[in-house]
């Protein structure tokens, strides 16, 4: 990666291919910005909830409820990220139906919760 050169897996569909390309340019200067980052065809399609039906039914679909259980640190991380507002996020969260922000949410507050993944047991 250091030298950009890297294979990705071939299940990866175009669009999230190009989106880590341009996420590991070698020269920082040349790396798009989150706000960048965000207007990519790639999350504009949602394609994270299409291509990925094993996030999309653990994930996707749940909501956190009631809201006093939205971990303030993971929801603080997403707004600096530039996934919104604190209050637009735990609506968002708390409404049922997909929900790329919920699949993130997710993500993050199982690796908070296990830093090293089960991989590591």
């Amino acid at each position: 990666v250091k030298s950009g050169v890297f294979a990705m897996p071939q299940f990866l569909n175009k669009d999230i291919k190009d989106l880590i390309s341009k996420m590991l340019t070698v020269d920082p200067a040349k790396r798009p910005t989150v706000r960048q980052l965000r207007e990519h065809i790639w999350f504009k399609s949602k394609s994270l909830i299409r291509h990925a039906p094993q996030i999309q039914h653990v994930y996707a679909r749940k909501a956190i409820d009631p809201i006093e259980n939205v971990d303030v640190d993971i929801l603080k991380i997403l707004c600096k990220l530039g996934w919104g507002d604190e209050d637009t996020l735990k609506q968002i969260l708390q409404t049922p139906g997909e929900s790329t922000e919920r699949v993130f949410y997710l993500l993050l507050k199982e690796r908070k919760e296990d830093p090293l993944g089960p991989t590591a047991r």
